[in-house]
């Protein structure tokens, strides 16, 4: 059925008027709106984030996962009602559906308005859309009213029969019970409506990365095996010294990220303001904010602080030289990063092995590197500048993508080779050395085994 038909109906009929809220009356989802407006944004990232691993809702029912949210956010930033209160007096009304507000009226005693939001959310949002005179049906906090479901609500509050004779609107599938139930169903998408959800913008290291850079790609999961990995590797024995040592490293990993994230935005906005062909993604129009570089120094030095903190337990007087060590390496990554950023496209060949000798070796400046582990590092940073000079000169040649190497066949080849150099030349002799470059050996040879097998698969003898 279309708007047309919706219009000629509402003047014919004589039941409850039940209309939804979300998407439908309300051009966006309120409850996402809702926890958007927690502050401090990062703080409540972090909560939801958390909240997203541990999936509490296991315990309750998937559909009471915003019960969850909204409890975690009231609990701890209960500011967020007097925030959202504010913001519906301004934000409201430009975002109420104008294809319903001329057909419904507001006044009308039909009128029900039907909503999964929770009340003291929808309350104040209704009544500045001029809406505050309906019925309103919606959940209570807590879990019950989720877990019924809308056409339960609906049932208990209005009874069978007189749900029997409504008119239903809503933009979802998920009312399938109701519109079954009426007698009669509306099924509409607005061209206005938007779920947005909440908090999902760059406010966390690897954000920027995974939603604007490269989204969809398992980009994070990528760094973690195969950077993290390496300045593991690279610092053994070295980690296992202390059990400070490994909570530290992953502290000032992420630390390091956050800085090199403010690397990807920059690198973004002058690809954006200064290139005719800019390699952008459509999340960057959409997510990209001016406040990236702030945020991604705050995280950077309050990681960074802690992981400099573990690392000085029990040796105090070291606090304070490695915590100016560590901010004076960010300091350098960020400025090779603002240097490639701004270099010609030839230019960048010759600068980014810097960038990916940071990538691999930064710890390096507050914990001892292995013999074994230079090999480690040496070879991630060379096998990724061959893919980027590769891919150079294709872009030049009027390729628009990278070219198809098998970057973990090709580490883990320099790998094997530079082992052997440091072994054949006498330096690998140490235990903990030969244990490291074991290890990192067989790591990378299980990274590339797909790309191994296939190198195997084609490998042929020239006929004589």
């Amino acid at each position: 059925m279309n708007e047309a038909t919706l219009t000629r109906t509402l003047g014919e009929h004589d039941g409850p008027v039940i209309l939804d809220l979300d998407e439908t009356l309300y051009l966006r989802n309120s409850t996402q709106e809702f926890l958007n407006l927690a502050a401090p944004a990062t703080l409540a990232a972090l909560v939801l984030r958390a909240l997203q691993l541990l999936r509490p809702w296991r315990l309750t029912g998937h559909d009471t996962a915003d019960c969850w949210r909204v409890i975690a956010i009231i609990a701890l930033f209960p500011w967020t009602f007097a925030r959202w209160k504010r913001h519906v007096r301004g934000e409201a009304l430009p975002l109420l559906n104008p294809g319903l507000a001329e057909r419904i009226d507001a006044s009308d005693p039909r009128l029900v308005i039907a909503t999964l939001g929770f009340v003291p959310i929808v309350r104040p949002l209704v009544a500045a859309m001029g809406f505050g005179g309906a019925r309103l049906i919606a959940c209570r906090i807590g879990f019950a009213d989720r877990r019924r479901g809308k056409y339960s609500l609906l049932v208990r509050a209005l009874g069978e029969e007189p749900l029997s004779r409504a008119l239903v609107i809503t933009d979802s599938e998920q009312d399938r019970p109701l519109l079954d139930a009426c007698a009669r169903p509306f099924l509409l998408r607005w061209p206005g409506a938007r779920y947005r959800r909440a908090l999902h913008r760059p406010l966390l290291p690897f954000d920027y990365l995974t939603q604007v850079k490269r989204p969809g790609k398992g980009a994070a999961k990528a760094v973690f095996l195969e950077d993290f990995s390496v300045w593991i590797l690279a610092s053994f024995p070295f980690v296992l010294l202390s059990w400070t040592h490994f909570p530290a490293l992953l502290l000032l990993f992420l630390s390091f990220w956050s800085i090199y994230e403010a690397g990807y935005a920059d690198n973004d906005h002058i690809a954006a303001t200064r290139e005719k062909d800019p390699a952008l993604t459509e999340e960057y129009h959409a997510l990209a904010t001016k406040g990236q570089e702030w945020r991604c120094w705050i995280s950077g030095l309050l990681l960074g602080a802690g992981g400099v903190m573990l690392l000085s337990l029990g040796q105090p007087s070291r606090l304070s030289a490695f915590l100016g060590l560590w901010i004076a390496l960010l300091a350098a990554l960020r400025l090779s990063y603002w240097l490639y950023n701004r270099a010609s496209k030839k230019s960048r060949i010759v600068l980014y092995p810097l960038l990916q000798i940071f990538r691999a070796a930064a710890f390096a400046i507050l914990i001892p590197m292995g013999l074994a582990g230079v090999a480690f590092a040496g070879a991630l940073a060379l096998s990724r500048w061959t893919s980027y000079f590769l891919y150079r000169h294709a872009r030049e040649g009027g390729a628009a993508q990278w070219p198809d190497v098998p970057v973990r066949f090709l580490r883990f080849v320099m790998l094997s080779t530079l082992l052997c150099l440091l072994f054949v030349a006498g330096a690998l002799q140490q235990p903990a050395d030969l244990i490291a470059a074991a290890t990192g050996l067989v790591f990378h040879a299980l990274l590339a085994r797909r790309q191994i097998v296939e190198a195997l698969r084609s490998f042929r003898l020239s006929p004589s």
